[in-house]
């Protein structure tokens, strides 16, 4: 998500017509209402001027444009809220940014500041099948026990920024998301079909195909992301998590197919599902 100086209420048109395509800038604003839901019930046009540093009239322009899509319900001086399609747009932009942002900092080593502003300008133009590709390599790198710290150690020796301590998340062997793997801090990754009512997890695996893992991603559910359980669904019913303010349901087979690990036990960086270090909604 980018943030800007004030700009001219055309700058944030975006396509012509209710349910087509839209613009990065109009996209920016439903990621921004959807991380000022997660914190208070009621976002304002002021509260979304703050976050995305533009002047009141820009925003109302913007959410009118965005209303006239069936993407907000908003009112003039009332408060404004998503739609369920707005919701869903606002979840994937905010997962392929987390994603992003991730694969930046953590694999590329990237600095924090520099990866998420690099992911808010990529974030809006990835297709799809990069976007699963650029997950299952991100999987792969933090959870094969052979392949983790070796290859992260090798690439930062290569442009000579090799951290002090680089450790591969799995400290035993075998397949990654099998029985009895471990993460470093020894928490099992386990599906989230297992996971009682109330816990709050961290996402580490999708053991999924192309089309389900697609339509994981698109719900903002990537690796890195922040999960709350509603209602545990177990191996046979639905399971019903929170992401971000937005419940979602997931099939037993979908759940089955989410490998998480316990909040506590992921590296440093524990809130890098709830929070994107940037400095509009700091």
């Amino acid at each position: 998500m980018k943030t800007s100086s004030a700009q001219p209420a055309p700058d944030v048109a975006g396509a012509s017509s209710a349910g087509s395509e839209i613009s990065a800038a109009l996209e920016d604003y439903l990621e921004i209402i959807l991380e000022l839901s997660s914190r208070t019930s009621a976002v304002r046009v002021r509260d979304i001027a703050r976050a995305k540093a533009v002047r009141m009239p820009t925003v109302t322009w913007a959410l009118r444009s965005l209303a006239a899509r069936e993407l907000v319900a908003y009112r003039a001086r009332e408060y404004v809220a998503l739609t369920s399609a707005g919701a869903a747009i606002a979840q994937r932009v905010a997962g392929r940014h987390l994603l992003l942002e991730r694969f930046l900092s953590e694999i590329l080593d990237v600095p924090p500041a520099t990866s998420a502003q690099d992911a808010c300008r990529l974030e809006h133009d990835l297709s799809g099948i990069t976007l699963e590709r650029l997950s299952a390599f991100v999987e792969y790198v933090q959870t094969c026990p052979g392949v983790g710290t070796a290859f992260l150690e090798r690439f930062r020796d290569h442009f000579g920024r090799r951290p002090a301590s680089v450790r591969c998340p799995l400290a035993g062997r075998g397949e990654p998301g099998a029985p009895g793997a471990r993460v470093a801090a020894g928490a099992p990754l386990v599906p989230l079909t297992r996971i009682p009512e109330g816990c709050r997890v961290v996402v580490s695996r999708l053991l999924a195909g192309r089309e389900q893992r697609s339509d994981l991603l698109k719900q903002g559910i990537v690796p890195g992301a922040v999960l709350a359980i509603a209602r545990a669904g177990g191996s046979r019913r639905v399971t019903v998590i929170r992401l971000q303010g937005r419940e979602l349901a997931l099939q037993a087979k979908q759940a089955a197919r989410v490998l998480v690990m316990a909040q506590d036990a992921q590296p440093p960086d524990e809130e890098a599902g709830s929070s994107k270090s940037r400095a509009g909604l700091a």
